[in-house]
């Protein structure tokens, strides 16, 4: 089982999970060959085709389209190599060695870790589902965050997605990913008390401002509707960085109705063929940025998405000072993204 253990220098946790070891691609992650056109044949070894349900976890559960010929759509199973697990809690009374003193702080690893088998075909990207099927994925994040969100001891739920090995995936086969952790992450934590203070300060939510602050610029907005805004962020990290903000702040994402789900899903995909389209195929991070669990001042932390594609990797000066350096900036990011989205609208 794995254990969290807490920089005393940072105040971060740290997840040792060594049962992960065993997965493929723990340290050497495989070269993906890159989905073209019909995408690529499935291995004989892959778990997340259809056929192969039995080389999984036991499920947990299947979503299916209506009249859908196939067996199911979007699959949940535990993570066969799980960074946390409802077993260290059975095991708490059992730990390897008791507490150490000061300045060392663990705890058993207690939560839960999910993947979302997103399609039951090898080598179909996410950017490439029919819409509905699309929305299908975001509804099983949005079921199992509920649940998991309910369950004793979790602090947070983390939702993710990795494509491509250079941004952490070692399978190629279309999947995310639903952790339920006992702590709530440093960076977490850091965005809650900074929109706590701006809204004990101003009166208002800190999203609400840099939300108006985007669209007065409008240099860096990459699409938007009445619902939902896209925009390179002023502060990028990674080139094409594109952050997805409710204009509803108030909304949870375990309570968006259906139709919220389904055009949040199909922004995605729109942002992931634009990138493509500007800069070809890409591995990318996409994150679901939830508040903490029973957090106060939780609603002034609205849900939101980011999609981080992955062209440049950190270096020594980024890992030594947290100090990002972005080559391209955002606003060139933004143009770019809108003239692409633009000719995919253009006919013919």
């Amino acid at each position: 089982m794995s254990e969290l253990r807490q920089d005393p220098t940072t105040g971060a946790w740290v997840a040792i999970a060594h049962e992960r070891a065993g997965r493929q691609g723990a340290l050497h992650h495989p070269p993906q060959p890159a989905p073209a056109g019909g995408g690529h044949a499935a291995p004989s070894n892959c778990p997340f085709c259809v056929g192969a349900e039995g080389e999984t976890p036991r499920e947990i559960a299947r979503l299916r389209l209506p009249g859908d010929a196939l067996p199911w759509r979007v699959r949940v199973v535990p993570n066969r190599y799980p960074a946390f697990s409802p077993q260290a809690g059975q095991a708490a009374q059992a730990a390897r060695a008791p507490q150490p003193d000061p300045p060392f702080v663990r705890m058993l690893g207690r939560g839960h870790h999910e993947v979302v088998v997103e399609t039951p075909r090898h080598g179909h990207p996410f950017w490439d589902f029919a819409p509905e099927h699309a929305a299908l994925v975001l509804q099983a994040w949005q079921q199992r965050y509920r649940v998991l969100a309910g369950e004793e001891g979790v602090a947070a739920v983390v939702v993710f997605k990795n494509h491509g090995a250079q941004a952490g995936a070692s399978l190629a086969h279309a999947h995310s990913q639903i952790v339920a952790v006992p702590v709530v992450p440093q960076r977490l934590a850091l965005k809650q008390a900074l929109a706590r203070e701006h809204a004990g300060r101003t009166g208002r939510s800190l999203y609400a401002a840099v939300l108006e602050g985007e669209r007065a610029a409008g240099l860096r907005i990459v699409l938007e509707s009445p619902r939902l805004a896209a925009f390179a962020p002023y502060a990028s990290r990674w080139p094409y960085e594109t952050w997805l903000l409710p204009c509803d702040l108030e909304t949870p994402f375990e309570s968006l109705a259906p139709e919220r789900l389904a055009e949040l899903a199909v922004a995605c995909q729109r942002l992931l063929r634009a990138i493509r389209r500007v800069e070809g195929e890409l591995a990318f991070n996409l994150l679901l940025s939830t508040p903490p669990l029973r957090a106060a001042g939780a609603a002034r932390y609205p849900w939101h998405l980011e999609l981080l594609p992955r062209f440049v990797q950190p270096g020594g000066f980024e890992l030594t000072t947290e100090l990002m350096i972005n080559p391209v900036p955002p606003e060139l990011c933004a143009e770019r993204l809108r003239q692409a989205l633009a000719e995919e609208e253009a006919p013919g």
